[in-house]
């Protein structure tokens, strides 16, 4: 108790402090064994849910509010295929958009992801339709069976077109990357989160931690996300932008004219230059380079 000597009509008054807020208590995970419950959890008010992740049992539990309480509305899991890979940590993370039509649930954790990612690219390897690869610090996708015969990838065959992220897939090829990290995506359609996809770092490797933390963000026409790897680049981090397209779905928001770090003796398309960038001289008192 605060007791005032003098309130606003000059007189002595007694103020008790008084519980802003109720509690309301979980009446059942829907799991019989909940583990880790409350590692992560996002509040949607105008839903009126609390979404928990429960990463020691592999669920994310979404709560609707009752007058008695919190009673499970919906269980989300991984895809069955994805189960033993993202074990530990689905649910470790979870963003929410700020109109709630976006969910996202991050395994940072997650290990030997499948997928048609099948590393840098190498001129003598053959690659299948829809396999992607890296090359100058770009995403590639095969448009049909590709034989290696020693030529590089190039814009002006029909045989490679550039991909714009790296799906998680239950037919893919397991990365062999540990805790390279996971994330799917859920819309709320028709009263429920329905599942739409998933995807791992566009620069595939070990010990990234993908989806440690995630942000969604509402534009004017659409929606944009970030998802940091704290794990990447020798545990400098890197943070990955992302945007929904209507056609595509949630793709890179990458500059698709960057073509990695110059290394001499190569061929650069100087159509890909931008305007307001800096480029370094490759040979100083030449004119091949210079800053635009």
């Amino acid at each position: 108790r605060l007791f005032v000597d003098a309130n606003p009509t000059g007189l002595w008054e007694v103020v008790e402090k008084t519980n802003q807020y109720t509690s309301k208590q979980v009446q059942n995970y829907g799991v019989s064994d909940p583990s880790q419950a409350g590692y992560k959890v996002v509040y949607s008010d105008s839903l009126k849910q609390s979404i928990a992740g429960l990463p020691g049992s592999g669920q994310v539990v979404v709560l609707a509010e009752t007058q008695t309480g919190l009673s499970v509305r919906q269980i989300l899991t991984p895809l069955d295929s994805f189960s033993s890979t993202v074990a530990g940590s689905w649910g470790q993370e979870i963003a929410i958009s700020p109109d709630n039509a976006w969910l996202a649930i991050a395994a940072p954790l997650a290990s030997g992801v499948p997928s048609n990612f099948k590393g840098i690219f190498n001129v003598n390897a053959t690659y299948a339709i829809n396999d992607i690869v890296s090359y100058a610090g770009q995403l590639w996708k095969a448009n049909r069976t590709i034989l290696g015969d020693g030529s590089s990838i190039s814009l002006t065959t029909e045989d490679w077109s550039v991909a714009k992220n790296i799906q998680a897939l239950e037919t893919g090829t397991p990365s062999g990357y540990a805790t390279q990290g996971f994330i799917s995506l859920y819309s709320y359609t028709a009263q429920q989160w329905t599942y739409v996809d998933s995807f791992v770092s566009p620069t595939p490797d070990l010990d990234t931690f993908f989806g440690s933390r995630i942000t969604i963000a509402k534009t004017a026409t659409s929606y944009s996300m970030a998802v940091s790897a704290p794990g990447s680049v020798g545990s400098k981090g890197r943070v990955y932008l992302y945007r929904h397209d209507a056609t595509e779905g949630w793709i890179l928001d990458t500059n698709t004219n960057y073509r990695g770090i110059y290394e001499s003796g190569g061929l650069q398309d100087v159509t890909n230059l931008k305007v307001g960038r800096t480029y370094r001289i490759a040979v100083v008192g030449t004119t091949d380079w210079n800053t635009v």
